[in-house]
C-alpha cells in the first residue's frame, strides 16, 4: 500500500523539511521546559544557531511550512511530511539516537476545520483495515478542547487538533491575516502504523 498516493489523492501535497531546527521552537510551541520533547541531538558544528538541534517533534517544520506559503499568498493548502524525528536514549550521547518516523499532517484554509483532520484520518485507518479511535488530549501547541489523542488496538498512536492562537499570532505572516489563520495538525507515529497494518506500507 502506497500512503503516499492515498494522501494525494486526498488532496494533500508531500512536502520536504529539514531535520535540523533551534531551540527557540521549544519556545514558541510552548513547550515546558522540563518536557521530554527538549531532551535534544546538538549538532557540533551547525550551519547556523537555527539549525542547531535535530527535531524531537514535527509541528514546527510542518507550521513553518505553512506560514511560508501564506506570506506567498496561498492561504488554503494540505500538506503531509513523513520523516524522522531524533530521540536520544541519553544524555550526554553514548550512542545514535532512536529515529522514529512520523506522518506529519498539516492544513490551512476556510475549508478546514477539526472535523475535516478527523475525516482524513478516519478514512485513512479504513482503507487500510484498522479502526482509530480518539480520547481528548492535551499538547502544549495545540488548543485544549480542540486537541484529540489517536489509538489504534489499544495503543495510542498520536494526536491531532488545532494550533494554538497564540502561536499564529506570532507567525511572520501580515497581522490581518492572523485572526482568520487556523491552522490543524496531525503528529502520527508511522513506525507504529506500519507494525499495525496487515499489508506493508511504503
Amino acid at each position: 500500500l502506497s500512503v503516499k498516493k492515498y494522501l494525494c489523492a486526498q488532496g494533500y501535497y508531500e512536502i520536504q523539511t529539514i531535520a535540523m531546527t533551534a531551540k527557540t521552537d521549544f519556545d514558541m510551541f510552548l513547550i515546558p521546559t522540563d518536557a521530554k520533547e527538549r531532551e535534544v541531538v546538538e549538532l557540533l558544528n551547525p550551519i547556523t544557531e537555527n539549525l542547531s538541534i535535530m527535531r524531537t517533534i514535527m509541528a514546527p517544520s510542518m507550521v513553518k511550512a505553512i506560514e511560508n506559503n501564506i506570506k506567498n499568498g496561498n492561504e488554503a493548502m494540505r500538506f503531509f511530511e513523513i520523516a524522522n524525528i531524533y530521540l536520544p536514549k541519553a544524555l550526554p550521547l553514548t550512542e545514535p539516537p532512536v529515529e522514529k518516523k512520523i506522518l506529519c499532517l498539516g492544513t490551512c484554509g476556510v475549508a478546514e476545520d477539526f472535523f475535516k483532520m478527523k475525516e482524513t484520518l478516519e478514512s485513512f485507518a479504513g482503507y487500510n483495515d484498522l479502526t482509530f479511535s480518539y480520547k481528548r488530549g492535551n499538547v502544549p501547541y495545540l488548543h485544549p478542547g480542540r486537541t484529540a489523542e489517536v489509538y489504534c488496538k489499544g495503543e495510542k498512536i498520536g494526536h491531532f487538533g488545532q494550533l494554538r492562537y497564540e502561536i499564529v499570532d506570532n507567525m511572520n505572516i501580515a497581522a490581518g491575516k492572523k485572526a482568520d489563520t487556523k491552522i490543524f495538525i496531525a503528529e502520527i507515529d508511522y513506525s507504529a502504523l506500519a507494525e499495525l497494518f496487515k499489508t506493508a506500507i511504503k
